[in-house]
């Protein structure tokens, strides 16, 4: 697992995060006076800077100055505070009002944050020390909990508080591209027939399209053997936020798929077929292509599998819950879904050539992206959170024609497509100014006579420019010596940082030098 490891020796605090209806007195318990409308002074926001949340990754929440670090005013300080994270209340996900919105992280050294006994789902401050900023460990609810939000109380002075105004309200979604391709569940399909799937996996993985800490040996990558299943609406072999099965673990850090299997046969009731598909070896890791077939009924209507990304501690690529039945009582016709990589939470490995590190208990599946774990080789920051490394297309198996179809010429055509191209430049060159890159592939033939679609042929992501580094005043003048003797004397100059350009921190801002002086009368002794 990509967490980093609690040992024995210290406590662990993880509260379970419910949603809470009552409604509770936030109000900080020295004050008396009405709050004040808030004028923009502090602000909640995320370390990792997004405005989604992907399912089991662990987020930093900041409190803090909105103050810019390049102003030289003197940031404003407060004395206590409390932040509270609930169900969003018009939220139009599903559960809505029901179910988990998080866990707040204790667990790591932090003397100046309790969880409140006033208020369920709260944190407040443990001491009243003055202070700029507080930061406190969140890790998000589970796949399809909705939107949650934080809301924070700030005392400034005795008499001067505020809550909730502003950007003291902070709204997180659930990721669209976390909720692993699927689209929304039907709990009843209306569908009278069955209906046959072919599935497509292409490989999307290489040093180009994922370069950092890419292996050096590439001819030992590879997705292992995949397995899934087409089920009901109320079974999952694996999810996110979930604990890994031990036949999940097997795949997950060894490519086996033998455990997993009986897993699913031990679960017939819940399964129609089971999907096996070999899996992509180097050189094919990247448009290379695999091939599976199986059916749903209006039962056992939803799609899940998974495959290793091999060599990696306990990676997994897959899809979790891919919905199949339409409203309307048909069938999709077709379905091209990116798969990304999850963490499985049984091994403690931070990189894919990893010695053995087995996490125990077992850690809550997570997805890694481009900004958490910060060790991961998928964590860069500068880049929007498309980092799939395989991509699944699913096309319903159409019925053999008639002969007299084949007479008067009405045989259905499918549509073919050809291979995508690489990504474009990013189209912003200017630093901390985002853009976008694309990709497309060809229609090699139109589809006829009510013939399969076109899968999707154009692709876009948002883009930043890489090596945007911090902007820095000029240099001040140099200082004095420190002394005015001696061959241990050195100056200093400083500058200031003008803008951030989205960097977490900005280095280079002190430079020393040593002074050429004579020695001092004892050193020529």
């Amino acid at each position: 697992m990509m967490l980093f490891q609690i040992f024995s020796t210290f406590f662990i605090i993880k509260v379970s995060l419910v949603v809470c209806q009552e409604i509770c007195n936030r109000k900080p318990d020295e004050i008396k006076v009405d709050r004040t409308l808030s004028d923009g002074k502090f602000g909640l926001k995320l370390k990792e800077d997004v405005s989604y949340y992907i399912p089991g990754n662990t987020y930093t929440v900041i409190l803090s100055s909105t103050t810019p670090i390049s102003s030289d005013e003197t940031p404003p300080k407060f004395t206590s505070f409390n932040i509270i994270v609930e169900a969003l209340q018009d939220n139009t996900a599903p559960n809505e009002g029901d179910g988990p919105v998080g866990v707040f992280d204790l667990s790591e050294d932090n003397s100046m944050i309790k969880m409140s006994d006033r208020c369920r789902n709260m944190i407040e401050q443990s001491s009243h020390i003055p202070k700029t900023e507080m930061q406190v460990q969140y890790i998000a609810p589970p796949a399809r909990s909705g939107c949650v939000v934080f809301k924070a109380s700030v005392v400034e002075q005795k008499d001067l508080w505020y809550q909730d105004d502003g950007p003291l309200s902070l709204i997180l979604c659930e990721d669209s591209e976390s909720k692993l391709g699927s689209s929304a569940l039907n709990s009843f399909c209306c569908a009278c027939d069955e209906a046959k799937y072919e599935m497509a996996f292409e490989g999307l993985w290489s040093r180009y399209t994922h370069p950092k800490d890419f292996p050096r040996d590439s001819w030992l990558t590879r997705f292992s053997d995949i397995i899934g299943a087409s089920h009901t609406s109320t079974y999952r072999f694996w999810d996110v936020g979930g604990i890994a099965t031990e036949g999940l673990r097997q795949v997950a850090e060894r490519g086996s798929t033998r455990t997993l299997e009986a897993e699913l046969k031990s679960q017939s009731e819940n399964i129609r077929t089971i999907i096996k598909a070999r899996g992509i070896s180097y050189p094919n890791v990247t448009m290379g292509k695999t091939f599976a077939v199986f059916r749903v009924d209006r039962k056992k209507h939803l799609m899940s599998l998974v495959s290793m990304i091999d060599p990696s501690p306990d990676w997994i690529v897959g899809v979790s819950g891919l919905e199949l039945c339409l409203k309307n009582c048909t069938w999709v016709t077709s379905k091209s879904v990116d798969l990304y990589p999850f963490d499985a939470g049984t091994d403690s490995g931070k990189t894919y050539i990893s010695p053995d590190q087995p996490t125990m208990p077992r850690e809550s599946i997570s997805r890694m992206n481009n900004t958490y774990p910060e060790d991961s080789p998928f964590y860069d920051p500068t880049e929007p959170p498309s980092n799939e490394v395989l991509e699944t297309t699913t096309d319903r198996t159409l019925a053999q024609y008639p002969a007299e179809s084949l007479i008067n010429g009405t045989v259905p055509i499918d549509c073919v497509v050809g291979d995508w191209t690489p990504w474009s430049e990013c189209s912003s060159e200017t630093c901390g100014v985002k853009g976008t890159k694309t990709k497309s592939r060809p229609i090699l033939t139109e589809p006829k006579n009510g013939g399969r679609p076109c899968p999707r042929v154009f692709k876009q992501h948002a883009c930043k420019p890489k090596n945007c580094g911090c902007t820095y005043s000029d240099w001040s003048a140099w200082t004095a010596c420190t002394s005015k003797c001696g061959s241990n004397s050195i100056r200093q100059r400083t500058r200031v940082v003008v803008n951030t350009n989205g960097q977490q921190s900005c280095n280079d801002r002190l430079q020393t030098a040593p002074c050429s002086l004579l020695p001092c009368d004892d050193e020529a002794k």
